[in-house]
């Protein structure tokens, strides 16, 4: 596993099996970018905690991650192509980035590119104070496509849903624009606002 403070950080073709962390930033100034990397049979496969650069993730897998495939808490975060999150409990998990500033969205799917694929999770993405913008992703049999928790900010668009119980489940929003367009609903509920 890795972890580390300050620096950059580039993760190329490397496989992580059954750590507790496959890989854990905190605090420092650290840009980080992960290629072709595969997390697999873990607790976390990455750990952002108040990292203040920009961290991206590019055909990358996770499987059966016994928590979250990558967990966020006011960090920043790039999940643009081709990522794969197979049986984890959260693929994506945001934590505590709503409203602290320019740097805090968690931006999840690409407008170009190939799609990234959520299948089997608890939640393919999860927010909990979060500020997301969800766009061309396709979340197939996962209980919760996406489930939005506390006070949230979100933009969810072009957007597939198959197979799941619930596409999107609004369990938190906060005062400002929210919005889910362009998406395809192919599941049990679509969308589930429980306020």
């Amino acid at each position: 596993s890795i972890s580390a403070t300050s620096g950059n950080l580039t993760c190329d073709h490397a496989h992580f099996y059954d750590n507790g962390n496959g890989v854990a930033l905190f605090g420092a100034k650290i840009n980080a970018n992960f290629e072709n990397t595969t997390f697999d049979g873990m607790d976390y496969g990455v750990y952002l905690y108040n990292v203040p650069g920009s961290t991206r993730f590019n055909d990358c897998t996770f499987s059966y991650q016994r928590n979250n495939g990558i967990t966020t808490y006011g960090s920043r975060i790039e999940v643009q192509n081709n990522n794969k999150f197979l049986g984890c409990d959260n693929g994506v998990a945001v934590h505590n980035t709503y409203g602290v500033g320019a740097g805090s969205l968690a931006s999840i799917g690409s407008s170009f590119g190939q799609v990234n694929t959520f299948i089997n999770c608890g939640k393919g993405i999860y927010s909990n104070v979060g500020e997301m913008d969800i766009k061309n992703n396709y979340l197939d049999n996962n209980v919760f496509g996406v489930y939005y928790s506390g006070l949230n900010s979100f933009k969810s668009y072009n957007n597939t849903f198959a197979g799941d119980s619930y596409a999107e489940g609004i369990y938190g929003a906060g005062v400002g624009a929210n919005s889910s367009f362009n998406n395809q609903y192919n599941s049990h509920v679509g969308i589930f606002p429980a306020q």
